[in-house]
């Protein structure tokens, strides 16, 4: 990362990691590396898949993990750290970042009609809604930040 910071000659005006985060041994380095190239205006996007949506809650309550990071996604497509939207927000903190927001993206629907199996499974969890708190609606969840003051 320090490699960037050199190759512009000052530090970035914006750095942005898409769907990185979840496949890295270590989420607190990479955004203590994050940090040491940023300025005070430098915007933070991280965005990483919503371990708390109401697809991943019942696909927990059901296997023991949250969806997309069972064994066999270790090596396919490589998620190793699912993360909340509470770990999140420590981690940013702890790394010397302000949350700024936090937004949804991707349309997971409230009755997904995709086949009869999440038409049922999405049935079945919508009285379950209301006792749901954060975001359960993405499948992915975009951290906008920015460094602490």
């Amino acid at each position: 990362m320090d490699v960037l910071a050199d190759a512009c000659g000052r530090d970035p005006d914006l750095i942005l990691a898409v769907e990185v985060i979840e496949h890295l041994q270590s989420p607190w380095h990479f955004l203590a590396a994050c940090r040491r190239l940023s300025s005070n205006r430098t915007q933070l996007i991280v965005t990483t898949p919503n371990v708390g949506s109401w697809w991943s809650r019942l696909w927990f309550l059901l296997t023991g993990e949250p969806w997309g990071f069972s064994p066999e996604s270790w090596t396919d497509p490589g998620h190793i750290h699912p993360l909340t939207e509470t770990e999140m927000r420590g981690l940013l903190s702890a790394n010397g970042f302000a949350c700024k927001s936090v937004s949804l993206a991707g349309n997971l629907p409230i009755i997904w009609a995709y086949n009869w199996k999440r038409l049922l499974a999405s049935l079945l969890m919508l009285p379950l809604r209301p006792l749901m708190r954060g975001e359960k609606d993405g499948w992915v969840l975009c951290y906008h930040a920015t460094v602490a003051s």
